[in-house]
Order: structure tokens, then sequence, then C-alpha cells
């Protein structure tokens, strides 16, 4: 599994900024990259507080790729394409049509996309631009006068004994599973929805229990695992799976329940839940 991070301004619910953000993430760049394989992450699926916390400092160093949104100038952007920079991992930079870059980013190659008419066309870019990204990363001037490595501190996101713990303890309500791919849908893909209010907070959780559940999205997205049919709420009628409680490299991660939903090719995942 890939992993692409956007980062960018979301703004407020009903305002322009809000309806770029989604415009862009909906319009161009799922269609653009989940079709690569990729799954597609943005701040606001997950809950956090702080400066800048600790999952989104870890899926800046930890992301495939990341696509920033310099449109409007966001601040946030700025210092989250810096840290990338720095660490000369594979970055695209896009920005609406007819906004102005700042002087010092103005000469790195920006994809300026135009939905109006032009959509299927920044679909078309963004994808030859992500490829190029990952083939060629850290053509940046930080990064190639000094190199930041974070490899002594981050583990690989899906190291081997990760996934042999993962399949040690994947679980549905009725019971545990051994991870079987399907056969009949071969290579074809789930495409991943996450609900903005799916995630709880997960100050209190170690880092690798969102590794799990990261996993844990990727095996429902490549069709290797189901979940059971769960009916916790009058409202939800879909599906659950999960991992119980293990201990991977001493640490202690808890029991964790992914409830989502299927529609067609989609997998939408709707919340998730720690004991």
């Amino acid at each position: 599994m890939r992993v692409c991070f956007v980062i960018g301004p979301i703004g407020d619910d009903g305002t322009e900024t809000h309806d770029w953000a989604d415009s862009l993430l909906t319009q161009v760049i799922r269609p653009s990259l989940e079709p690569l394989e990729y799954v597609v992450v943005r701040a606001d699926s997950i809950s956090w507080q702080g400066e800048i916390p600790h999952q989104i400092a870890e899926l800046l160093v930890r992301a495939d790729l990341v696509v920033a949104d310099l449109t409007e100038g966001n601040p946030n952007a700025f210092y989250e394409i810096g840290i990338r920079h720095a660490i000369g991992k594979p970055i695209v930079h896009v920005c609406r049509f007819g906004d102005t870059l700042p002087f010092n980013v103005a000469n790195l190659r920006t994809l300026f996309v135009k939905l109006q008419n032009k959509r299927q066309e920044a679909i078309r870019d963004l994808q030859v631009a992500a490829e190029t990204a990952v083939e060629h990363p850290g053509k940046f001037p930080i990064s190639q006068r000094y190199r930041i490595s974070f490899e002594s501190a981050v583990p690989e996101l899906f190291p081997e004994h990760l996934a042999d713990a993962f399949k040690n303890c994947i679980t549905t309500s009725a019971g545990p599973i051994t991870p079987v791919r399907v056969p009949d849908r071969g290579r074809r893909r789930f495409f991943i929805d996450i609900a903005p209010s799916a995630f709880p907070s997960f100050d209190a959780l170690p880092s690798i229990a969102i590794d799990m559940l990261l996993l844990l999205i990727e095996h429902l997205a490549s069709g290797s695992v189901s979940g059971s049919p769960a009916h916790v709420e009058p409202e939800f009628n879909g599906y659950q799976i999960g991992t119980t409680p293990i201990v991977v490299d001493g640490v202690e991660v808890p029991a964790l329940t992914l409830f989502y939903t299927v529609a067609d090719d989609r997998i939408v995942v709707r919340r998730v839940a720690s004991e």
C-alpha cells in the first residue's frame, strides 16, 4: 500500500476555502491517485490537538507522497512543505489557478488547477507529477545541500514483523479470521473514503496503533479481508472488523474496531473505536 498525505487549507464548512479543498480532493486528487493504488489521507480525517500533532508529523515524514495545496498562502501548508523538503521525500505542489505564490517557492514546479473545463487535464497532470516526484525526489534547494534523516527514529510504515502481528490478531464480530485474498477480485481494489468524524483523538494511543489501522484499511482496500455485519446503532447498517489487544515491540496496542459501509467499489470508514 502507498499512502498519499494531502496538506493545505481546509477551512470551515460553508466557506469558499472549504468548498475549494473538498472539490480539489474529490474531483482531482482522489481520481488521480487512487488508480495508482494510493490511499489518500487528509488532515481532517484525524482528530488532533496541538501545534503540530504527532500523527500529522509522522505522516509528513513517512507518507510515500505528499500533495501540498498552496492555495491562499496557508501558513500551515508552508510550514509542512518545509519539513517535507528538508527530508527530501516525494512531494507535489498544487495551487488554484489565478493565485500567486510567494517568491521563495514561485520557481518550484507547481500544478495550477482550474476545475472548470480543465478537471481531466488536472487529473492527468497530477498523475504524471506524482510518478515523477517518486522517481526523482528531493529536488529542492535545502534537500540538495542538506539531508535530514529520520530513519533511525521512524521505522518503515509497515515492517514485516508488524504485518505478521496483524495477521494473528485480526478479528470480526464472529471471531478470529485468517486474511485470505478474495479470488474473483484479482488486482481490482476498493476505493477508500474516511469520514472526517471517523477517528477519535489518538493522543493517548501509541503510533503503532495507527499503523495497525492503516494496515487494516489496506487489507480491506485490496479485498484480502472482509468484516462481518454490524448493527451497533439504529442508523448504521454496515460491517465491522478489528484487532485484538496485542503487544508489539514491547508496546501494548489496545483492541481496535473499524466500522464501515460498502457501496459498489467504495468502502467508507464511518467510525473507529479503541478499548
